[in-house]
């Protein structure tokens, strides 16, 4: 949407400095400078018009999720208001203090299980010993509502079950583990409902994924079995559903991916933890493993609850097709925790809306695990708000899309010493807003690209601490050389210095302006119209 912001005065002083120079005071000239204002005028009104029709236009879709589109982001000087849906059903809710759907728990007691069958019943013998595969394929053959994985048992498999499904399923599966035999693959399971269909639901309640990896054939493997067994592979997908629910799921040694969602309209990956994954990069590997994994161009909204993620490759990844974005698409990441992982803690790719909340991601000092925490390509829309960083880096430098992100109340911790290995910074990207915050700790460059910053404090920051930024308002700033290096022509007021060595003059602002991108807010509401909350910059 192209915006059109006009200064009526300015535009009135420009003419009269030029008219000056080659009209007479006479009449003919004094009807020509006020014909030639009227005119403007009417220019301004058409535009200004235009523009406010196409703020309010609103973009549907066939389907019941109502599309997040970039007619939805108004800009007014430099206030940005955005609009989002968070897409809801029966099993999902908010609360009135939040905006982020969680698992609605009275719905999933209420599931009843009379009518399910039993594994055990289909041949499964659960004793870790005796591969159940056929048994588990004629059981979900079977069902008509659901399967009861008993608990106290051990499932061994040994080779990818592909089910086809056509009705609603849910699967119990407390107390009991399935487990991959050794020397066989990656893949166990694979659901899937009939090509673009996204009409069931698929829901998988407790158990545990046993990978097995230490047995397994891969780049790295202590068998020193150092193939790959197979293409990528995933423990666990479902493709095509119209919901899609893990909860109290337990992911352990993992090759590659965990839980996989693929083509799924809504997927929910809830109380779950994951360990225990291959330490592989794609620098290193051409491949990459996943804990909790949503995939393609069809899926329009991945809620993450309550995860627990230690090593591994990736811990959450969320990514629809690349120039294929969904504009509806959408993820939450909230009270989760992510540790020394290999190749990111995190990764976003084409994902127009992301919500990180209340979350812990960190990684000790071994060159083993990453730092970036990946925000990439296709993002409009970023909100990461009271979350804790230590020895991480938020990158979202190639979100060449990215319209409003804002960074509210999170800490970050560098334990690095100044050095090359040392951490590079904490933000690289320039966010839109960053308020009270506070960055502790040496990088290797900067604390942080910041375009407007308010409230932030920046300690031990050895040479620089924001990086081309243009509105500093507020911020306090100790033990370090520079405290900020501007561009466009950025100020830095209303400051606190203590054992800082370059305090540079900086420019003040001529006008108030600058305060507008601090109001900036993303209303959130759902599917059905119904307003769930709002993120803003306070």
């Amino acid at each position: 949407m192209k915006s059109f912001v006009f200064n009526l005065r300015a535009v009135r002083k420009s003419i009269n400095q030029k008219s000056s120079v080659f009209l007479s005071k006479n009449t003919q000239a004094f009807n020509f400078k006020r014909n030639l204002y009227s005119f403007l005028f009417i220019v301004i009104i058409i535009l200004a018009t235009s523009c406010k029709k196409e703020a309010i236009t609103t973009t549907t879709t066939t389907d019941a999720i109502t599309s997040n589109t970039i007619s939805d982001i108004t800009t007014v000087s430099s206030q940005i208001t955005d609009k989002t849906v968070f897409p809801l059903n029966d099993y999902l809710s908010t609360t009135s203090t939040s905006p982020y759907p969680v698992v609605n728990n009275s719905k999933i007691n209420a599931i009843d299980k009379s009518k399910f069958v039993n594994v055990m019943n289909y041949g499964a013998k659960g004793d870790g010993k005796t591969f159940d595969d056929e048994a588990i394929a004629k059981a979900f053959s079977a069902a008509q509502y659901g399967v009861i994985f008993p608990s106290g048992k051990t499932f061994l498999v040994s080779k990818l079950s592909e089910i086809r499904l056509s009705k609603n399923i849910t699967v119990y599966a407390y107390g009991a583990a399935i487990k991959m035999a050794d020397n066989k693959r990656y893949s166990a399971l694979e659901f899937d409902y009939p090509t673009g269909s996204k009409t069931k639901n698929f829901i998988w309640l407790g158990g545990t994924f046993d990978g097995n990896k230490d047995h397994q054939s891969w780049p790295g493997s202590p068998t020193g079995n150092n193939t790959w067994a197979e293409s990528h592979g995933r423990f666990i997908g479902v493709s095509y559903a119209q919901f899609v629910l893990f909860k109290d799921v337990t992911v352990l040694n993992t090759v590659v991916d965990g839980i996989g969602l693929e083509r799924n309209r809504i997927g929910v990956i809830t109380d779950c933890n994951a360990s225990g994954g291959a330490r592989i990069q794609y620098s290193e590997n051409a491949e990459q493993g996943t804990y909790f994994k949503c995939t393609r161009a069809e899926s329009r909204a991945f809620y993450c609850n309550n995860l627990d993620c230690e090593g591994g490759s990736i811990g959450v990844h969320y990514s629809t097709a690349n120039n294929t974005t969904s504009d509806s698409s959408v993820t939450t990441i909230i009270n989760s925790h992510f540790k020394n992982q290999s190749q990111n803690p995190v990764h976003f790719e084409d994902c127009r809306r992301i919500f990180l909340y209340n979350c812990t991601v960190e990684k000790d000092l071994s060159s083993l695990y990453d730092w970036d925490f990946q925000i990439s390509n296709q993002t409009w829309i970023a909100s990461i708000k009271n979350c804790h960083f230590r020895n991480i880096r938020l990158n979202f430098n190639q979100s060449s899309s990215m319209k409003l992100f804002i960074v509210n109340s999170c800490d970050f911790t560098s334990e690095y010493t100044t050095g090359s290995s040392a951490l590079p910074q904490f933000i690289e990207g320039r966010p839109t807003v960053c308020v009270n915050c506070t960055f502790t700790g040496k990088t290797a460059v900067y604390h942080a690209a910041l375009m407007n910053t308010r409230n932030c404090t920046f300690n031990n920051f050895s040479s620089l601490a924001i990086s081309s930024g243009y509105a500093s308002d507020g911020c306090a700033f100790s033990n370090g050389t520079t405290p900020c290096s501007t561009v466009d022509g950025g100020f830095v007021i209303n400051s606190k210095y203590t054992n800082v060595k370059n305090i540079t003059n900086y420019k003040t602002p001529s006008n108030t302006n600058w305060k507008n991108v601090f109001s900036s807010v993303i209303n959130i509401v759902s599917d059905q119209g119904k307003s769930l909350g709002q993120i803003n910059c306070n």
